[in-house]
């Protein structure tokens, strides 16, 4: 089973949100991999955020845990890793240059949806479940 790691800053609301959004995804459709997520600027056990898990809800996926801090173990033992938005992919690969091979680019910027009302969440998940349906693609296509 391949291993997939989501990487935003606070790991609140995008990265979670892409964990998610992937993991129902991969199992509807037989793809033989799994997500995690994790945040480059938070700190372990903080609460998702309750606008994430409502539009989640919306369509029918459950959103439960807490923040992780990313940590070299996590990019070491995933298959892909992806940062949900240029930058957060740059600081990545500047972190873990030794992985570099190995952390992508999320095909859609997704900016950050933290302190927005609920049509920002809703904005931000449109865009993840674009980006994760081209990976989902492109892990059929083996070409991840």
């Amino acid at each position: 089973m391949k291993k997939i790691l989501f990487v935003c800053s606070g790991n609140t609301c995008r990265s979670p949100m892409a964990e998610a959004v992937f993991n129902d995804s991969a199992e509807r459709e037989g793809v033989d991999a799994h997500a995690s997520s994790a945040g480059l600027f938070t700190r372990d056990g903080l609460a998702y955020s309750d606008n994430s898990a409502a539009v989640l809800k919306d369509e029918g996926i459950e959103l439960s845990g807490s923040s992780r801090q990313i940590t070299e173990s996590m990019v070491k033992e995933s298959g892909a890793v992806f940062g949900l938005t240029s930058s957060i992919a740059s600081s990545l690969i500047a972190a873990f240059p030794k992985y570099a091979d190995k952390i992508y680019y999320f095909p859609v910027e997704v900016a950050d949806p933290f302190g927005g009302d609920i049509v920002e969440y809703k904005r931000a998940l449109g865009e993840i479940k674009d980006g994760i349906g081209r990976i989902i693609a492109a892990l059929k296509d083996g070409k991840i």
